[in-house]
């Protein structure tokens, strides 16, 4: 595979059980047609779920890497329990995050981010 090839811009769109660029009357415009369930009601469905999962992937990737940004910050960890200075995260919780940062982190390298 060529390096820097970019996919098909999105928003997808749907006819039936086939997933077109967001101008479903180009004749180029066609990116798949999923034919591998038993049914048409499958078929539909898992490209309504490809399209809607790739529709919303930059979005998804781009506020999910914000959100482990924002909570890696020390400055937003309360170090005295004491100290009641809203906004801020105690250390305690802050540590029970850690945790579900490194799982995000893992989710967004496994989306390619």
């Amino acid at each position: 595979m060529e390096k820097n090839v970019q996919h098909t811009p999105t928003p997808w769109s749907l006819i039936g059980a086939s997933i077109w660029t967001g101008r479903d009357s180009d004749p180029h415009g066609h990116i798949a047609t999923v034919d591998k369930c038993w049914t048409e009601d499958c078929r539909v469905a898992t490209a309504a779920f490809i399209a809607r999962a790739c529709n919303a992937h930059d979005e998804l990737v781009a506020k999910a890497g914000a959100v482990a940004r924002t909570l890696e910050m020390p400055t937003l960890v309360r170090q005295s329990t004491k100290n009641e200075n809203a906004g801020f995260i105690d250390w305690r919780d802050w540590c029970a995050l850690k945790g579900e940062v490194a799982a995000l982190r893992a989710a967004l390298a496994k989306a390619g981010a």
